[in-house]
Order: structure tokens, then sequence, then C-alpha cells
């Protein structure tokens, strides 16, 4: 029989990306139950996964509370392993249920620009982790961040899926950012574009395509500035699409944009989609965070400076060896990085390990 994993995510299903593939492809080895919020978008399914939503009707603490009564009833129907991705107040499922295997999830610092804020909930998540004794994170970089007891444990690095798997041609260049614009400084790509497409836009076609939306009027601010350089013909404000429909982007474009500010906050977190691009067969012109420097090379990409200046010299660097590129020599080296490969070798097997220790120590105080 299959075991039951139940897990918390209070994204809505196929809306956080890591979630979505680890039910993607444990589906054949666990009976999943999926518990998360209904921010009413888009429903998407994957056969064997079943999908419980949580209305968000009333304010916050109303909400929280909904949350943790849905979870603390979902459990009682018996599950070998509950999997949380961190959200705040976790804590409170851990202490009312002892003995129930839990995994504290933890795929990213807080990242807000007020500094007094970011502590505070790292702070928050810091002190929730102590109730948990396996932790699964993003990063070594995140681990020490938090300074997690090492014995507690498990890295469960990022993946990406292989969006697109057509060869790309590099006569021209078409770039493509794909994420949040939150806190993102994406103006900066489209200032260091507009430098490069008045130096080079005599000798190479080329244009930039953003999918993503903000939360605090990015948007209009790039669009303001899009107008403001007369780029509206070659830089394309897309919005936000769901993971599920990028495909046509990932065949169209040639080259992808990590763009990522250089800070302590941001520089511990591995972008997906530095590994979305480059599986794609795409050279990825990526900010120098630690993270990023793990993964781009002078095969797959080009590191830059969080500035316009850098970005320019990035989409140089590009343009000038743009011919030496391959997609079947750029997707080599990273293909360790598919979801599906870690989570058969990694999430899979580490879930089935605390199970079955569990189970032995089960057996050990019946037997004593």
């Amino acid at each position: 029989m299959k075991k039951k994993l139940l897990i918390l995510n209070t994204k809505q299903f196929g809306y956080h990306i890591d979630t979505y593939y680890y039910c993607k492809y444990l589906k054949d080895n666990f009976e999943i139950t999926y518990l998360c919020w209904d921010y009413g978008y888009k429903r998407t399914d994957v056969d064997g996964v079943k999908v419980k939503y949580i209305e968000r009707k009333g304010g916050k603490i109303t909400r929280y509370l909904r949350f943790q009564c849905a979870a603390m009833m979902e459990i009682v129907n018996g599950y070998d392993i509950c999997f949380i991705k961190y959200y705040f107040g976790c804590a409170l499922f851990r202490m009312l249920f002892p003995s129930q295997i839990t995994v504290f999830d933890v795929r990213t610092g807080h990242t807000w620009d007020n500094q007094l804020k970011r502590v505070l909930m790292d702070m928050a998540l810091k002190l929730e982790s102590l109730c948990f004794n396996n932790i699964t994170v993003i990063s070594e970089g995140l681990v020490s961040k938090f300074h997690f007891p090492k014995h507690k444990v498990h890295i469960l690095p990022l993946g990406a899926d292989v969006i697109s798997v057509r060869d790309k041609s590099f006569e021209d260049i078409r770039l493509l950012y794909v994420g949040t614009l939150k806190c993102r400084n994406i103006h900066d790509t489209v200032n260091g574009f507009e430098m490069f497409y008045s130096d080079f836009g005599d000798s190479v076609t080329m244009s930039y395509t953003i999918v993503g939306c903000g939360v605090n009027g990015e948007d209009q601010e790039l669009a303001r500035l899009i107008a403001e350089k007369d780029l509206e013909d070659v830089v394309k404000l897309e919005g936000f699409v769901p993971h599920d429909e990028l495909v046509p982007y990932f065949e169209s474009q040639n080259i992808g944009v990590s763009y990522i500010p250089i800070t302590p906050y941001f520089d511990c977190q591995p972008p997906t989609k530095t590994y979305e691009y480059i599986l794609s067969g795409m050279p990825v012109i990526a900010t120098k965070t630690t993270e990023n420097a793990k993964v781009v090379c002078d095969g797959n990409g080009v590191l830059v400076s969080d500035t316009k200046n850098g970005f320019y010299e990035g989409m140089k660097a590009i343009y000038e060896n743009r011919l030496e590129f391959r997609s079947t020599e750029i997707r080599s080296t990273c293909l360790e990085h598919t979801w599906q490969s870690i989570v058969k070798y990694n999430l899979k097997i580490y879930l089935d390990g605390l199970i079955s220790s569990a189970g032995e120590r089960q057996i050990k105080r019946v037997l004593n």
C-alpha cells in the first residue's frame, strides 16, 4: 500500500512550483493530500493528488485559524508523514501533534525591503523551526543564515522542469524574463537593454519579453519607463502567466534573464528560472549572486552586476559569443537539477527514510 502524505501550503496548488512538482513525481509512490488556500486562481489538477481548498474570507486572524483548524481536522485521518512548506504560525500544528512525523520546509528567507519587518519575520521562522526535528532547506546558504542545527537539516535543492525541448538558434537576441517584479529592480534591465539597443540595434535583431507582475505598482512603472524610452516595439510586458502556459515563451525566446538584486537576503536564494532557462537550452544573463555563480558558467551564460551597466555588458558578452552557444550543451550543464531527478533521488528517499526510522523506533518501544 502507498504511504499517506499530507502537504500543507498556504499557496494555492499549482502556484508554488516546488510542491507542485513534489506532487507530480511522488504521486506514484504516495497517496497525497494537498491542503491550501483558495485564492480564486485557475485551478490546476494532477491525477492522483487530492487537493483540498480553504476559503480566505475574513481578516488575517480568522483566516489563520480556519487554515489551522482544517489542518488539524485533516491530520486525524491518519497520515504517515506531513510536509509543511513554512508559513507563519505552523509551529502550533507541531505542538498539537508532537507524535506526527512532520517535515518543516524552508524554501526562502524573507525578502521585504523593510529591514525591520524582514528581520522580525526571519526571527519568527527561526523560533518556529525549534519545534521541529526534521527540516528541509533549499541551500547551504539558508542553513547558515538561520543557524539550523546540522543534525536536523536535509538539503532539498531547487529544481526545474524542461519547459522547452526545442533547440534554439542565436542569430538574433530574444530576451525572456519570467518571475515576480516585486523587489527585483527589473527597470535596470530595461535601461540596460535600451543602452544596448541604442548601440547595436542596427547590427542585430533584438527583443525583450517580460512575464510577471508586481504588487506595488511595479508593472505600471515599467510600462511608463518603456514608453519614455520609446521601446514599445521591442520590449513587451505580458503580465502574469500561469506556469503551465509558459511553453510558448520558452519556445520562441532564446536568452533568459535571471536578474536578482545582489543583497544579503537574496544572495542565498537559488533562482528557479536560472535552471528553467538553462534546461530549456537558453543561455542566461544572471546577476552574480552566490547561488547563480554555482550554476552559470561560460558554456551556459554570463554573470553580471545588478546595475543597468552590468546588464548592458552581459548583453554585449552574449551578443559577441552568441554563435558559439548550443542548446544541447547548455542543457547538459544542469541535468541533475530536473525536478524528476531531485524528487526521485532526494525527496522520496528522504521521506521513506523518515517513515522507516519512525517504524523502527516504534518496534523498539514495543519490544522494550
